[in-house]
């Protein structure tokens, strides 16, 4: 694992969902690239997401991609435009009929359980449909 992706995972146990910011022009982005996607800049810096955004599309997953997975399906699969600019995909909360293109969420975590590879047991990001 990289020493950036170690800082999202570490965000992640602390229930901190954590983002790059570019220093020069701003641009927030997700999973810790190299340099800023729009500027090149090579300069960023961690943020942690206040947590709301916008569901952009999701879908619901019947099959599960992994054995690890299995005892986990069907669930909400998203991507969800953060209020900080940047687009992330993550699992959904709640129940489905809650879930529409558009509609607010926040931020939450729920355990990893039974996850392949070295989150097993750990706290993932997900986003749950807001109140009201």
């Amino acid at each position: 694992m990289t020493a950036d992706g170690e800082m999202f995972w570490q965000g992640c146990a602390a229930k901190e969902f954590r983002l790059l910011q570019c220093d020069n022009c701003g641009f927030v982005d997700h999973m810790a690239p190299s340099r800023c996607r729009r500027c090149h800049g090579a300069e960023l810096s961690w943020i942690t997401a206040q947590g709301g955004g916008s569901i952009a599309s999701f879908t619901i997953v019947r099959r599960a991609p992994s054995p690890g997975l299995r005892g986990e399906v069907p669930y909400g699969l998203a991507l969800v435009d953060l209020d900080e600019g940047a687009r992330v995909m993550a699992r959904l909360a709640g129940e489905a009929e809650s879930w529409r293109i558009g509609g607010r969420v926040r931020l939450c975590f729920v355990e990893a359980g039974e996850a392949p590879g070295e989150y097993s047991g750990g706290q993932l990001p997900a986003f749950a449909p807001e109140e009201g």
